[in-house]
């Protein structure tokens, strides 16, 4: 990841600068279940009414196959979107007997920091497509197979941005429920997700698969002992960086996590 500065809180209002990665990492920040949200409409009464990490079903996601998912359901289409002055990649996964007569609630499932959309993000959102759901994933700005330079920026306000252009998308499809949208984010993105649907009234529920707050996550650090200087040193060298990269030095990258997954002080 593109090394340009400290975030703010994953809770707050967007972060005003570009910033260093948030990892997947095992402190206080991570596998906090969010509660179940408010339930959305599911056509044929399905199972699945809520999204969010304590639902079981989206729990399962991990163990159905890719290829069981892609027999069961529709099937897949591959899409772009607009996000500001980015091309988005993407992926619609599609209900069982899907036909465009019909109209289906949505949900946007967001990927981790340093994942793209044919990773985690299409398990859930291959088992949302068999519960009824339209799911969208897609590679966020920066990353993937999406636009934008320098490329593996993990930018947490354009993160939010894109979550609101993916749902902006959904709303110009006629065979979805505009009134039925919800987001999924997995780690990093179910911070992203809370931002999100913070901000925009027009996603009715959220839910958070090991949801990260990417702010305290970078300020803190992996092992959830960074201090407070050492924090404000990284925000100096993201600083010194974009100076530096303006005039036309070479892109400064970090490693997303350590070497080692389980560093000293990591719990």
């Amino acid at each position: 990841m593109s090394l340009r500065g400290v975030v703010g809180d994953a809770t707050s209002r967007p972060w005003p600068c570009s910033a260093t990665p948030g990892p997947e990492r095992r402190g206080s920040n991570c596998n906090r279940r969010s509660r179940p949200a408010r339930p959305l409409a599911t056509p044929a009464g399905a199972k699945c009414k809520y999204i969010g990490a304590a639902c079981e079903c989206l729990e399962a996601a991990t163990a159905v196959t890719l290829r069981g998912t892609q027999t069961r359901s529709h099937g897949m289409q591959s899409i772009t979107f607009r996000s500001g002055p980015y091309t988005l990649a993407g992926n619609l996964h599609l209900p069982g007997n899907f036909t465009e007569s019909r109209k289906y609630p949505a949900i946007v499932a967001v990927h981790p920091a340093g994942g793209v959309k044919e990773q985690v993000a299409r398990l859930y959102a291959s088992k949302l497509a068999l519960e009824g759901f339209v799911a969208l994933t897609y590679d966020a700005s920066f990353q993937g197979e999406s636009s934008g330079e320098p490329r593996y920026i993990e930018d947490p306000s354009a993160r939010v941005e894109d979550i609101l252009a993916a749902v902006d998308h959904l709303t110009t499809l006629p065979f979805v429920q505009s009134e039925h949208l919800g987001v999924l984010g997995i780690c990093a993105g179910g911070g992203y997700a809370i931002n999100a649907a913070m901000m925009d009234s027009r996603l009715k529920a959220v839910g958070g698969v090991s949801a990260v707050n990417i702010g305290a996550s970078v300020r803190l650090g992996w092992a959830g002992t960074t201090s407070p200087a050492q924090a404000l040193g990284l925000r100096d060298a993201g600083s010194t960086r974009r100076t530096a990269e303006h005039r036309g030095e070479d892109i400064a990258y970090m490693p997303l996590a350590p070497a080692s997954p389980d560093p000293p002080g990591a719990q």
